[in-house]
């Protein structure tokens, strides 16, 4: 059986966001599901692709931040989510060297990572005002820092640009050897997951198309285990190698010597397609402590999950768990 046309966007240009689908349009797993034709863009902003969603250009987001998300379907916006992307960032935040501590910042510039919903401004601001600052009036920030490595933020912070800014796992010891300071770890706010990034359609797909987007569940999921299995990394980097992304495959001075080994990122996108329920919750709690929710506002009003449990469920009668083919 065969369904219609699927249309799906990234909110973001960088490599990763869209790889899974592209690597299951690549093996097919998209055709041998039932759908036989795919389109795959990246417009650039969540907000772009969050409108291009209201607007039925697309039926899926592919990567939207939850937080987002939750606020769109409070509003009563017809926005649901149906899975995961990334459950977890493996970043920290370092200070400039004559930053000792978080207070210190009262009154600096912090680095953020791009325009358009930057992948670590949300809990940079958690990390604010858990040392008491407030995150809109005791810093200013400075968009599009780049490629978390110590190369590129290292000559920035030394420079002055910002006093602040993160970095990615494997250059975190780096930066404390060469002088500057550790100020968090961001896994440490959310040590059961945090689902930075979630997969949501529109309550017409849901209704109108449940077998089309059941069928998107189970490539999907293919295509996570796919992309997660380490033995696999010289397809997937082929695929990156070769596919025209944006600047730097979509990150300002992307240090393509990370691609020599598996991606450290994909240990974060879930095999059964879910997003972690605790750090979803622990989310919600925050955002109606702060005022960005309602406080009778419940996951319930915007989880649909079902059709990616059940496509999990039945990837794994065909192929075992973490299988795919």
């Amino acid at each position: 059986m065969g369904y219609g046309r699927l249309a799906m966007a990234t909110g973001h240009f960088h490599f990763v966001h869209r790889l899974p689908a592209l690597m299951a349009e690549q093996r097919g797993y998209f055709k041998q599901e039932g759908l036989l034709e795919v389109e795959i863009t990246a417009p650039g902003e969540d907000d772009i692709s969050l409108r291009d969603l209201k607007l039925r250009r697309i039926d899926i987001e592919l990567d939207l931040k939850s937080a987002l998300a939750l606020r769109e379907n409070s509003n009563g916006e017809d926005i649901y989510i149906i899975g995961a992307f990334i459950n977890g960032l493996d970043l920290s935040f370092i200070g400039a060297k004559e930053i000792k501590t978080v207070a210190d910042l009262k009154g600096k510039r912090i680095g953020i990572s791009e325009r358009g919903g930057a992948i670590d401004a949300r809990i940079i601001r958690l990390v604010l005002e858990k040392h008491g600052l407030d995150p809109d009036k005791d810093v200013s920030y400075v968009l599009d820092k780049g490629w978390p490595s110590l190369e590129n933020q290292g000559s920035r912070l030394d420079r002055g640009d910002y006093q602040g800014a993160t970095l990615i796992g494997p250059y975190v010891q780096q930066a404390i050897d060469a002088g500057y300071n550790h100020l968090a770890d961001f896994e440490e706010a959310y040590p059961d997951g945090y689902p930075h990034r979630v997969t949501v359609t529109s309550g017409r797909i849901i209704k109108d198309y449940p077998e089309m987007l059941k069928a998107f569940c189970k490539a999907t999921i293919r295509a996570y285990r796919f992309c997660r299995n380490e033995k696999n990394w010289g397809e997937v980097r082929e695929l990156i190698e070769r596919y025209p992304w944006e600047r730097d495959f979509g990150w300002q001075k992307f240090d393509r010597s990370t691609l020599k080994t598996p991606y450290l990122g994909f240990r974060y996108v879930p095999a059964d397609g879910l997003p972690s329920m605790k750090g979803l919750e622990v989310m919600v709690a925050e955002d109606k402590a702060s005022g960005r929710l309602p406080q009778t506002y419940t996951t319930d009003q915007i989880l649909r999950l079902d059709f990616m449990e059940e496509a999990a469920k039945e990837i794994d009668a065909r192929y075992g768990p973490e299988g795919y083919e």
